[in-house]
């Protein structure tokens, strides 16, 4: 039988897997002209829209509760996709992309900080893992370690994704997930729109639409709606530190991915990367035997006396 546990952790794995997908369509709808800003857009209002389809009449019955959650996560969400999208247009690559990562260890400080819940040092240890294995897996393609503006854009973007994580285990437990789901995208999509007409709406005559539509059409459906329903699902069901080290199994799916596809080469620093941040996922589903455990504990109980 699966535990909701397991079915959380399948949620957030396949969460990071769809992501993952998700730089291949992203690459694609930027050589096409689609500018970041339209791209969050046009995908979050998609989003929004579909749910909208699926909820009809009931989108009046959320509960009030509901939309501040929603639209707290949403900010936050928010800040993360357009702090990455400018951060970019200053710093490497691949530095977005380790310093992005970099939430898998905020995210058992902030719960510990903000909401004085000790993570345990088997969450830390694992989320150091998984960061080192970003930072092996990026090494390989000009990864830098200067500092510059656009690196601390993307720092503010990675703070942003590790709170929208905390906030959401938070928030997610007491809410319906589809519910929740929905005022986020709708919130993100109306600061999108928002941003997008005060700072690119000039870029419109550059874009393809006809050639880059249909990646952008599977970047509303499956890497914004699907996926942030089943980080919302996932969420209620697991801790804040586990869904993070699952979550950033995401630029191990998104490097092989597009080495699938023939975007990039395979290189020792990917395989070699990849191998460590799963093991960071193995390191936190690990639990010792019952027999361990309990020796463990006859032991401790031992010494008290």
């Amino acid at each position: 039988m699966v535990t909701p546990e397991r079915q959380a952790d399948g949620a957030l794995l396949l969460t990071a897997l769809i992501w993952g997908s998700g730089f291949v369509a992203l690459d694609y709808s930027l050589q096409y002209g689609f500018t970041p800003g339209l791209i969050n857009l046009i995908r979050f209002a998609l989003g929004t829209l579909i749910l909208l389809g699926i909820l009809r009449r009931h989108v009046a019955a959320i509960p009030r509760q509901t939309w501040k959650k929603g639209c707290v996560a949403g900010v936050f969400f928010f800040l993360g996709f357009y702090l990455q999208a400018w951060g970019m247009q200053y710093t490497f690559t691949t530095n977005s992309a380790f310093i992005t990562s970099t939430n898998v260890i905020l995210v058992p400080f902030i719960i510990w900080i903000v909401f004085k819940r000790f993570p345990g040092v088997k969450a830390i240890a694992a989320c150091a893992l998984s960061l080192f294995g970003v930072m092996v897996l990026t090494s390989g393609e000009g990864f830098s370690l200067s500092f510059n503006f656009g690196d601390f854009l993307t720092l503010l973007c990675a703070i942003s994704y590790a709170a929208h994580i905390c906030y959401l285990n938070v928030a997610a437990p007491e809410t319906k997930a589809l519910h929740l789901t929905f005022v986020q995208l709708l919130v993100v999509a109306l600061l999108s729109l928002a941003a997008f007409l005060f700072f690119e709406v000039r870029t419109l005559a550059e874009v393809a639409w006809l050639r880059g539509i249909l990646p952008l059409v599977y970047l509303g459906i499956f890497p914004t709606t699907l996926c942030l329903f089943m980080q919302t699902y996932g969420q209620q069901r697991t801790t804040a530190a586990k869904a993070a080290i699952l979550l950033s199994m995401e630029s191990v799916f998104g490097c092989l991915l597009t080495v699938a596809f023939g975007l990039e080469p395979l290189t020792v620093p990917v395989a070699l990367g990849g191998l460590i941040v799963f093991g960071s996922v193995l390191l936190m589903e690990y639990n010792p035997p019952a027999w361990k455990r309990n020796a463990g504990q006859k032991g401790g109980n031992h010494g008290a006396r």
